[in-house]
């Protein structure tokens, strides 16, 4: 049996796509920026299949923290974005 004790999501390069518009004070242009260029941002699916993994290790296995970001996102400054 695996046990979640807890989930945080800091700001990051995946949906709600209208997180970026929240943030940005209902500012649909500058929101638009966020994810331009970026080929691939994260989806919700994609981070549901990372909490689902966790969930399926064994119950000795403890995954302390884990970081997902798109491979176009470096870091939390840094972005790829195509021309």
């Amino acid at each position: 049996m695996s046990r979640c004790v807890s989930l945080r999501s800091p700001p990051a390069w995946w949906p709600p796509r209208s997180s970026p518009l929240n943030r940005l004070h209902g500012d649909a242009e500058a929101a638009a920026k966020v994810y331009a260029g970026v080929a691939e941002p994260l989806s919700a699916d994609d981070v549901a299949a990372c909490i689902a993994w966790t969930l399926e290790l064994p119950a000795h296995v403890n995954i302390d923290s884990m970081v997902v970001r798109p491979r176009a996102q470096a870091s939390n400054t840094l972005v790829a974005r195509e021309q």
